[in-house]
């Protein structure tokens, strides 16, 4: 029934009552159609039409066949012309033909008005129970959820671990202690040490670490500290930047192409640098491609290029001591890859 209510048009009223006359059930289906584009846009072009149409009813009245003979019927439904029939003539009779029942009483305008409004106020009401009924029992016409608005939180990268805490990963020959930080010290004059860190290659990257001599060289005597990065396993090609405290602090980037040749990049000052020991020297070093950015205590030293044909593209990081009796304590050491 609610289907039916919803989709299909109402019977007219004029199966109903006698008085109510097609031009009425037409207005009233307009006012009642199901889409608000096919009914009156105003109540005043509505109101219009109702009236006309009743008033056009109150002009129209019943043919009266009071004390009308059955011939007379007849001629009166005759065409005018045709009166000449040859059909067998009726004979003449005295009985009247009188209506079974009379004619309904008709309705004021005022009452037809109440009784409109009416039905378009039920109609109303069913109308919108039926629609809510659907929507909240048909699945495939429910409204979305509303969600929930959730707040944004802007992630930030998870800080790398100090590789000096991988113990297992690193040379044997490296102490290290349970703090994260390892001593290294040099004991030849003719070579360096280089540790490395085997846990992983890396090919770009964001690295940091921090250095506290605690021994420099015999005067006289260069010396050095600092990482090796981009290394082969056998470490025979690597890179190095260091720094020395010695001549007011300086930094070297060198490459080591194997074969004890060694390749100067570039070098300069570091006045960054303190001449003393026991001071925390960090260093950064954002490498991508074959493009070196250096930084001394957060202070950019030097952005450099290795020419694309001789430039290491990836390999394992270390450290690096340079100069016979220089010992340094390496810490906080966090590698952090970039794509």
């Amino acid at each position: 029934m609610a289907l039916m209510h919803v989709h299909e048009t109402p019977p007219p009223l004029g199966l109903i009552r006698a008085d109510v006359t097609p031009l009425i059930d037409q207005v009233l289906g307009k006012a009642l159609a199901k889409w608000p584009e096919n009914r009156y846009q105003t109540a005043g072009e509505f109101a219009s039409a109702f009236m006309e149409a009743v008033a056009l009813a109150s002009n129209i009245t019943s043919p009266d066949f009071k004390n009308k003979s059955a011939e007379n019927i007849l001629d009166d439904a005759l065409i005018p012309g045709n009166k000449e029939s040859n059909a067998t003539p009726v004979p003449k009779s005295s009985i009247s033909v009188k209506r079974i029942q009379p004619p309904p009483p008709r309705l004021s305008t005022k009452a037809l008005l109440i009784l409109l409004l009416l039905a378009i106020l039920v109609s109303s009401t069913l109308t919108i129970n039926v629609i809510v009924s659907l929507t909240n029992n048909h699945p495939s016409v429910k409204s979305p959820a509303t969600p929930t608005p959730v707040a944004r939180v802007k992630a930030t990268p998870t800080s790398p671990a100090n590789l000096l805490n991988d113990k297992e990963a690193w040379d044997p020959s490296i102490t290290c202690a349970n703090n994260g930080s390892c001593d290294i010290k040099s004991v030849s004059k003719k070579y360096a040490v280089v540790t490395l860190y085997y846990g992983t290659t890396y090919t770009n990257f964001h690295l940091t670490v921090t250095m506290t001599p605690l021994h420099d060289a015999s005067k006289g005597d260069y010396y050095g500290y600092g990482v090796v990065f981009r290394s082969t396993a056998d470490e025979a090609h690597y890179y190095v930047f260091e720094v020395s405290t010695a001549g007011g602090g300086n930094f070297r980037f060198l490459r080591n192409d194997g074969d004890a040749k060694w390749k100067h990049i570039d070098e300069g000052s570091a006045p960054s640098l303190l001449p003393s020991l026991a001071q925390k020297i960090i260093i950064t070093i954002d490498t991508v491609g074959n493009t070196f950015i250096f930084f001394i205590n957060g202070k950019p030293i030097k952005t450099i290029s290795d020419p694309p044909k001789s430039a290491l593209t990836s390999g394992y990081i270390g450290l690096y001591v340079e100069g016979q009796g220089t010992e340094v304590t390496f810490s906080n050491l966090q590698v952090q890859q970039l794509s």
